[in-house]
């Protein structure tokens, strides 16, 4: 998508005699909220409003582990988005208290 992969979650460390480094880093911390916002537009327009597979036609016990198998792994897929907002919030946070501290 861009040069930015592979780059770790952490606000990196600026010393205050850097003003150069740390107007590259806030660039390239704006490039990353672009890139996630389009990125979170893709998942979203990608996500299906109906399962994958439909349900079982005869229903019963069948139908109902493939609703739950279904609902565990949209559970489990909204867990991992969860902890990467959570990572991304804090590396904001601490960006934001190098600046301003």
């Amino acid at each position: 998508i861009s040069g930015l992969e592979g780059k770790g979650a952490m606000a990196p460390s600026l010393s205050a005699d850097s003003p150069e480094e740390a107007a590259r880093v806030r660039a390239e911390n704006d490039e990353l909220r672009a890139q996630n916002l389009r990125l979170r537009a893709a998942v979203t327009a990608a996500r299906p409003e109906t399962p994958v597979h439909p349900p079982t036609p005869a229903g019963g016990a069948l139908g109902a582990a493939d609703k739950l198998v279904h609902l565990m792994r949209e559970g489990g897929h909204l867990l991992r988005e969860r902890e990467a907002l959570r990572a991304e919030n804090a590396a904001l946070e601490t960006e934001l208290q190098e600046f301003i501290g």
